[in-house]
């Protein structure tokens, strides 16, 4: 059996082996989501301007903690994340050896050593090395504690200097002014409150809050997230070997007792306690002396759990488990001197059972699929943060290749990428990282505007099959399949001017005389889609019915498949304004296979497309021929034809068969929106049934199918 100082150099090895086994996996991780904001400011930006805390992230004041983070690292000495994340796990073994330092110099090395322990094990801390932003929770935390420790040895000014340090580096440290005069109590029971105010600098008002009562229930779920089984499960498939080296270094990590120095926590609290009792010197307001008392420590440090709780309350947003960080450290405190107290096998089986939760809580990371907005992630985790980092690194690399593209350009359009905030950050701040660029170049396609339509600007495509991005600059041929897009999500001035960009002032081709004038026509410019349809007709830049027709069934040939986009093209894809439908056609629209030969499909659509050509201003062909489409399963096509007819009229009844196309094109939102709209109104009884019926199956589908995020226009 190993005692003594081998044994104590056992447990630290073993404590530091811990520390690399559950954390050393976020070292390879990239930069996510507010990494970017934080950094692009801290390039574009002077350190005076940055400092005003007018750039980044608008809200909060943390400039210790961000703006100088960022500016120091990121700009001063250019690191990438792993530098960063390396700065971080620096700063996280600071915070776990001043928790020991803290602990130790109060009940004893062992409650000082397993308050270190138990810390090492926070759940949390998953997040909080994974992810490079985490760096404000560290920076607060190592400022709150060397705040601590600095009072507990009696240098009440530098240790008000790091109480500032730690507000600024996050508004949860607020409540420091608190934690030193709990402290203080602790430290020096019974003591006048007069000399007690002279140590004290306490300023902090509470003002509303609301739902204490839930706070403690909060920290205590971050012990145990949800999926922490599924994910030990995962662990123990996956990564065995990581899983049960860290139950055994956190086992290892025990200290035992010296037989030497049998009832040395004993002595040291006895000491503490003569201490205490010796009357201090100077003027009484002297150095606090340290308690010694195991009692108090536990004391200590279940307040500043409870006080640490305090700024959480007043977060906007739902609490993410990291911001229990603070409170956290108060749990490790009292849990040292909980596990003191305990036998040593007991301990170890704790701290080990402890560590296998650890791994598990950050193995699988699911959203709360129930919730919306920052609300849906309230565990964020290592798997949290390596799924959107690998995701974001993705993009990153994609874009690397066409910086000199978007520079080429005043400004882009990013097609077939959904606005929310993992691409919003990757086209936004994270390009401008990638390209070192500081002007803002790229916007998302449901912010084109119809004055946007004339002006000078490329289209960034992303491929979601190959994960890569394609950067035109727009022409005749992309302006025609952008209004396509916007003509079927019912976007129609925006659609009319981009098709009216693309013919460019003069005769309309004839592959674009046709969607030009529909488009027109159902942006409610009925008489200027009249007068363009008649000049085209006059110049024979028209389509007949069967050439339609054809283009609507996709059959193209290969004169025309090089032309200029739009519909009337047919066969190649277009980049609507970003959607979020994914999935097949709903049932019931697309015919078997050999139900419709092609000839007869074609004989069948062929009047209906010549109809659609005599008055493409009136609504009723382009229903008919948009139905027919439909049953033939064109849904593209089919959506195309009915969204005019919807534009034109503007009645409930093209709204709910328009919502039949969004439907089978996969566009589940957008189906759901218009058949909710449609319904609203008084619809005809053959319509409105089957409206109702589609709504019902698509609200059953429920889950992550419907849970996605609004992309299109």
């Amino acid at each position: 059996m190993i005692t003594g100082r081998p044994r104590e150099r056992v447990a630290t090895v073993a404590l530091v082996l811990l520390g690399l086994t559950l954390y050393a996996r976020g070292l390879s991780l990239g930069f996510v989501g507010d990494d970017f904001i934080l950094l692009d400011a801290a390039r574009r930006f002077p350190l005076g301007e940055l400092l005003s805390g007018r750039h980044g992230i608008v809200g909060f004041y943390r400039p210790v903690s961000r703006e100088l983070y960022f500016w120091w690292w990121g700009r001063v000495l250019g690191l990438g994340p792993f530098g960063f994340h390396a700065v971080n796990a620096l700063t996280f073994a600071a915070i776990v050896v001043m928790i020991e330092r803290l602990a130790r110099g109060w009940a004893g090395p062992r409650a000082g050593r397993l308050a270190a322990v138990d810390y090492l094990l926070f759940p949390p801390g998953s997040a909080l090395l994974a992810w490079v932003s985490c760096a404000q929770d560290l920076i607060a935390l190592f400022w709150a504690l060397a705040a601590m420790l600095l009072y507990q040895r009696g240098r009440r000014w530098p240790a008000a200097f790091a109480v500032a340090l730690a507000a600024l580096s996050k508004e949860t440290a607020v409540v420091m002014p608190l934690v030193l005069a709990a402290m203080d109590v602790f430290l020096n029971p019974g003591e006048a409150a007069r000399a007690r105010w002279h140590r004290l600098v306490a300023v902090w008002s509470p003002g509303q809050f609301q739902g204490a009562w839930r706070l403690p229930f909060d920290l205590a779920r971050v012990y145990l997230p949800p999926d922490t089984l599924a994910g030990i499960g995962e662990a123990l498939g996956s990564y065995p070997a990581m899983i049960v080296l860290a139950a055994v270094c956190a086992a290892l990590a025990v200290p035992r007792p010296r037989a030497a120095a049998a009832g040395g926590d004993g002595a040291a609290r006895a000491a503490g306690r003569a201490a205490r009792a010796a009357p201090a010197a100077g003027d009484g307001t002297g150095p606090a002396t340290p308690a010694g008392s195991d009692r108090s420590l536990l004391g200590f440090g279940l307040a500043l759990a409870l006080l640490a709780l305090l700024p959480v309350g007043f977060v906007v947003e739902r609490w993410r488990a990291y911001y229990f960080a603070l409170a956290g450290v108060g749990m490790s405190l009292a849990a040292g001197v909980a596990l003191a107290r305990l036998a040593v096998p007991l301990a170890e089986g704790l701290l080990a059972v402890a560590a296998i939760v650890n791994v598990g809580a950050g193995t699988i990371y699911r959203p709360v699929e129930s919730a919306s907005g920052p609300a849906r992630h309230p565990y964020a985790n290592y798997a949290f943060f390596r799924e959107t980092g690998a995701l974001s690194g993705q993009l990153q690399r994609a874009l690397a290749p066409w910086c000199d593209s978007l520079r080429a350009v005043p400004r882009t359009f990013a097609a077939g990428l959904p606005p929310d905030p993992v691409f919003a950050s990757a086209l936004g701040p994270g390009l401008r990282v990638t390209c070192r660029d500081t002007t803002n170049r790229v916007r998302f396609l449901a912010d084109f505007r119809p004055a946007d339509a004339g002006t000078t600007f490329g289209v960034l495509r992303f491929d979601r099959e190959s994960g890569r991005f394609v950067h035109e600059r727009a022409d005749a041929r992309v302006r025609a399949r952008i209004g396509e897009g916007f003509l079927i999500h019912a976007q129609y001035p925006t659609a009319a001017a981009c098709f009216a960009a693309a013919v460019g002032g003069g005769p309309a081709p004839r592959e674009l005389s046709y969607p030009l004038v529909v488009a027109l026509a159902a942006a409610q410019r009925g008489r200027e889609a009249e007068a363009a349809w008649r000049r085209a007709q006059t110049q024979g830049a028209v389509l007949d019915g069967a050439t339609l027709a054809a283009r609507m069934l996709g059959r193209v040939t290969p004169s025309t498949r090089s032309g200029p986009a739009g519909v009337a093209a047919g066969a190649t894809p277009v980049p609507a304004p970003a959607r979020s439908g994914h999935g097949p056609p709903a049932p019931g629209h697309r015919l078997p296979a050999g139900a419709a030969p092609a000839d007869s499909a074609l004989a069948a659509l062929t009047p209906l497309a010549a109809a659609a050509l005599r008055a493409p201003w009136e609504a009723a062909p382009h229903r008919a021929f948009g139905r027919a489409l439909l049953a033939l399963g064109r849904a593209r096509e089919a959506t195309f034809e009915l969204a005019v007819a919807g534009g034109i009229s503007r009645q409930m009844t093209d709204l709910a068969w328009l919502g039949q196309g969004y439907e089978a094109m996969g566009a589940l939102d957008e189906a759901l929106a218009a058949y909710r709209q449609a319904l609203t109104t008084g619809l005809p009884r053959e319509v409105y049934l089957p409206t109702r019926a589609h709504l019902f199956a698509l609200l059953k589908r429920g889950g992550v199918t419907l849970d996605r995020p609004r992309g299109g226009p």
